[in-house]
């Protein structure tokens, strides 16, 4: 009140000083008294003495409020030289003087004619500000001013306020952590709570997008709603990297930026943060357990962030990094739990879909789960399966060996029994029953399943009596088969031997006609006994391979590890006199060791390298290859020709007995040859093929199977 009281009079014996030297005998010519007093070369005047040397700054305005006196406390209030200023209009030395709170009041106690006293708050063009107290009275020439600058005052009072609307702040934010369960509620809660009480032009929280290039928001509050619409703040070392923000990032150290417009690494963000009124920043980072953010707040004016605030702002970072870990505690936890209920409906729905019984017990015996199967064969409800010892499914006798089994299964890990179980209605069933050790809830328990094996066991007496049928079965139909073999053997020695007499006499018969008669019968006579000769030789060679094609299904093989080089060359050797004369050209490759009957597939090679030699015989310079192709599964040897070929739409009668794809006066054979090809590839295990084209020769193949004598 004392303060007050003093500047009122202050200010009244000012005015009062004003007025007397307004009517003392100095005239005044115009409105400007200093100026005057400057021309005139006079630099001192009494009572204007009181004025240049008051504590409070004396500034005195005409009319349009051009500056007509200043002393020396007014220049360091003005933060500036008073001879920048005198003679010249406020509006000219202040760019945007008429929207302050200053010159509305001087412009009110000018017109009004009334004095004034306010408070004002007043920033300069470099971003810094004063506090002062304002108070104006109307004068003849315009208004007086004295002011007191009161910033220290007000800075105290300010950071007072803000440092209370912090805490307040703080403890909504801490609030908003006991009640809330989702990050991103949280986020937005906290950077409202920052602008809307602790009075922040903006807050907003950024975490590192998936690129793990870019710190994007996941929360903002502020005044300019679209301030980060465009901004791009990277996690490299580039310039868009390197401001406050980016850098708490990847150093996990607050950064903070007092006076944004003189930073250089603000840069990249300049015209945006002027263009909201932006004058510092702290970035905060927030160290959650796997991650990194970080909380950046922006305020109005320069210096903001002092070492109070900075702490105030770590706390909130370190709340929220808290309550991340508490939410990733309690996702953890509910992971566990569903994880827990859902292991635990599988495991009932595997139970649950056992055909037989399952259950666990303790060893106590205190049933501890089962499947619905176990109630649906005992007859037993839930509840009184829950009250019941494993052993109360068995009669006295069975229970000693089904104990014994129990005590097997918790001694050595598992064990099995067959043992009768004993329906609640007192129906008896077999059941094959296993136990096996596991862990449950922290504690040895045991696991068990159980089939009803009535059936099996049914079902085996079954079979026992059928394999007695069965054996009895086999051992007369290999008396009938043996009987068979000897009636086979029988007409295999009446075709080799009756049926050869005959035709040896018809040959012979038509020899001696032509011997004797031959010089009585006309050339059709003798043409007609040739073919009767030709006839009956050809049926022999028929004769012949039907009984080596009929001897191969019945004869035992004698299989065993050999080279199968041997039997090419013994072919090959046997075959000569149908090469000789021949320009023919036989190439032989690698040939493996096989398993196989020695005897049956030298008749293969045989057969394939002969039918090669004869169909090759219309060509000169003929050429035969001989080989084999090796892989994973098996070993393909072939007999390869350029000879005549045969046509491929076709290739499905080659393997037939007695069927031949050329004429008898083209090729003699009796079309057994590959029949008996087929026959012994077959019972050896393996395939027989063939690949060709009209005129460009054949190529047949076979494999052996994949059977091998172990060495």
């Amino acid at each position: 009140m004392r303060t007050v009281t003093h500047n009122m009079v202050k200010h009244r014996l000012t005015i009062l000083l004003y007025q007397t030297l307004r009517k003392s005998s100095l005239q005044f010519e115009g409105r400007v008294l200093h100026i005057l007093m400057v021309k005139a070369g006079i630099q001192k005047i009494p009572y204007m003495a009181l004025f240049d040397n008051f504590l409070e700054a004396c500034q005195i305005f005409a009319h349009d409020f051009t500056y007509l006196y200043l002393n020396d406390a007014a220049a360091r209030h003005n933060r500036r030289p008073n001879a920048e200023l005198l003679g010249r209009t406020m509006t000219e030395c202040w760019q945007g003087i008429e929207n302050t709170d200053v010159f509305k009041m001087l412009k009110r106690s000018v017109s009004e004619r009334v004095a004034l006293q306010e408070e004002i708050e007043f920033r300069f063009a470099d971003g810094s500000f004063g506090w002062y107290d304002v108070r104006s009275s109307p004068i003849p020439e315009g208004v007086i001013v004295l002011s007191q600058e009161i910033t220290q005052k007000k800075l105290q009072e300010r950071e007072s306020e803000r440092h209370e609307r912090l805490f307040t702040a703080l403890n909504k934010i801490n609030h908003t952590i006991l009640r809330t369960t989702d990050p991103a509620t949280l986020f937005q809660k906290a950077v409202e709570t920052l602008v809307d009480a602790a009075g922040f032009k903006m807050a907003w929280i950024g975490w590192c997008d998936e690129t793990g290039r870019r710190i994007v928001p996941s929360a903002e509050r502020g005044d300019d709603e679209h301030y980060l619409d465009d901004i791009e703040v990277l996690t490299d070392d580039s310039p868009h990297g390197n401001g406050p923000t980016g850098t708490a990032y990847k150093t996990h150290i607050v950064q903070i930026c007092n006076n944004m417009r003189s930073d250089v690494k603000l840069a990249p963000w300049r015209e945006k943060f002027i263009r909201s009124g932006f004058h510092a920043i702290a970035a905060i980072p927030i160290l959650a357990p796997n991650s990194t953010g970080v909380l950046s707040v922006y305020a109005d004016e320069i210096d903001f962030f002092q070492e109070k605030e900075i702490m105030l702002l770590k706390e909130v970072a370190a709340d929220l990094a808290f309550a991340l870990q508490n939410f990733e505690r309690e996702r953890e936890k509910r992971a566990l739990e569903e994880s827990a209920e859902r292991a635990a409906r599988i495991l009932q729905a595997m139970m649950d879909s056992l055909p037989g019984i399952a259950y666990f017990f303790r060893r106590s015996g205190e049933y501890i789960r089962w499947n619905r199967n176990l109630e649906l064969v005992t007859g037993y409800s839930h509840e009184e399966i829950a009250r019941m010892h494993p052993l109360d499914f068995y009669e006295p006798v069975e229970k000693i060996k089904v104990a014994e089994r129990i005590g097997e299964v918790f001694a050595h890990g598992k064990s099995s029994v067959e043992a009768i179980f004993v329906r609640k209605d007192g129906q008896k069933l077999a059941y094959y029953l296993t136990g096996c050790l596991v862990e449950f809830d922290g504690e040895p328990c045991l696991l068990g399943v159980g089939i009803d094996i009535s059936e099996l066991q049914k079902a085996q007496n079954e079979v026992l009596r059928l394999n007695a049928e069965l054996e009895q079965r086999v051992e007369d139909r290999t008396i009938e088969l043996k009987a068979i073999n000897r009636e086979l053997e029988a007409f295999s020695y009446s075709v080799s031997h009756d049926l050869r007499a005959p035709l040896r006499a018809v040959n012979g018969f038509a020899e001696i006609v032509l011997a004797k008669f031959s010089a009585l019968l006309p050339d059709d006579g003798k043409r007609y006994l040739d073919r009767i000769r030709n006839g009956a030789h050809r049926m022999g060679e028929l004769i012949d391979d039907l009984l080596a094609f009929s001897r191969l299904g019945r004869g035992e093989l004698a299989l065993a590890n050999m080279e199968m080089r041997p039997l090419v060359d013994s072919a090959l050797e046997e075959l000569l006199p149908a090469r000789q004369g021949r320009s023919l050209t036989i190439d032989i490759g690698e040939l493996p060791a096989c398993y196989g009957d020695a005897k049956t597939l030298r008749q293969v090679w045989l057969n394939l390298i002969g039918n090669a030699i004869k169909y090759t015989r219309t060509k000169n310079d003929a050429h035969i290859e001989i080989g084999s192709v090796v892989s994973d599964d098996e070993i393909r040897y072939f007999v390869k020709d350029d000879g005549v070929g045969f046509n491929m739409a076709y290739a499905s009668k080659l393997f037939g007995v007695f069927q031949r794809l050329h004429r008898d006066d083209e090729f003699e054979g009796t079309g057994v040859g590959l029949a008996i090809v087929q026959r012994v590839i077959n019972r050896h295990g393996g395939r027989v093929g063939a690949e060709a084209e009209e005129n460009k020769g054949a190529k047949f193949w076979f494999t052996l199977g994949r059977h091998r004598e172990n060495k």
